[in-house]
């Protein structure tokens, strides 16, 4: 077992970059293609700031902005000037936080690290939801005996949304 009779998981860097670098269509082609998507487009980099209580802000684990583009240069060849130009560019594409949209339902967990990245605030056709004490995504799993009051309600005001926005498709 990883982290032997310690109860502790051994820190590898390299080991977890395994995946990200393997060029070969393995069984979980996740890693690599989520990375792509983050390098390319997104650059949706988990960082930590030096001085903040985030425990990667100093050497052997720095996990700072210039960690991340040493994976996009290392497993696809895309340095930081390529990814600022392609984030800019979706930005663009996407319309950042100036969404030009309707139909979409952001949904966000409470403790989800993530959140920080979506729409936070109701705008009009751009509706909010937030899940008290859920993390990122708990609501799209199946639903378990253990899933929060909250996780439930979730579930079911976004099915009711759902089905509100395909009655008014229908009547388009």
């Amino acid at each position: 077992a990883r982290g032997g009779d310690s109860g502790c998981l051994p820190a590898d860097w390299e080991a977890d970059l395994a995946p990200v670098l393997d060029t070969r269509a393995g069984d979980d082609p996740s890693p690599r293609a989520w990375t792509f998507q983050t390098c390319s487009e997104f650059a949706f980099f988990q960082t930590c700031d030096p001085g903040s209580r985030c425990p990667f802000t100093s050497s052997p684990h720095l996990v700072d902005l210039d960690s991340f583009v040493d994976v996009c240069q290392r497993a696809f060849g895309i340095g930081g000037d390529t990814v600022a130009r392609r984030v800019d560019n979706s930005n663009l594409v996407y319309g950042a936080l100036s969404l030009q949209a309707t139909r979409i339902l952001f949904v966000n967990g409470e403790v989800d690290p993530w959140r920080m990245l979506s729409v936070l605030t109701p705008r009009h056709n751009l509706p909010v939801l937030l899940v008290p004490g859920a993390s990122h995504h708990f609501w799209t799993h199946p639903p378990k005996p253990t899933d929060s009051v909250e996780v439930n309600k979730a579930r079911a005001a976004i099915a009711v949304w759902v089905a509100s926005v395909l009655s008014a498709a229908d009547d388009e």
